[in-house]
This record gives structure tokens, sequence and C-alpha cells, in this order.
């Protein structure tokens, strides 16, 4: 498992990639019929995307 020093990605794009792959993870657990995973994987989505459209707006209402 990589260093926490090793990895350097903004939160933005942190935000962008977990919505990304817990989608992937969704559809795999909803194939699997995996209905808990499914929920928890859907929720982690959404959550994600709400940081990602936070920290978007937020950046788009900085000057400069």
């Amino acid at each position: 498992m990589a260093n926490k020093k090793d990895i350097s990605i903004g939160p933005e794009d942190a935000a962008a990639y977990i919505a990304d792959m817990a989608a992937n993870l969704r559809g795999i657990a909803k194939n699997a019929e995996l209905d808990f995973l499914v929920y928890l994987l859907e929720m982690t989505h959404e959550e994600a995307l709400s940081h990602f459209n936070g920290l978007a707006g937020e950046r788009a209402k900085k000057p400069g």
C-alpha cells in the first residue's frame, strides 16, 4: 500500500476518482446481487460527487 507522501492528488481529483471507482464497484456488486454493498457504494458515489461538485464550485468562485 502506498504511503500518504507517495500520493500527490488534490481533493477535487480524489473525489472524482472515488466517485468513478464507487460507480464501477456498484455495478459489480449489483451483478453479484450484493444489495447492501450496492447501497453503500451508491452512498459513497453520491458523497464523492457532492464533494467534487462543492470543490469545483469553490474553485469557480475564486477570483483570478
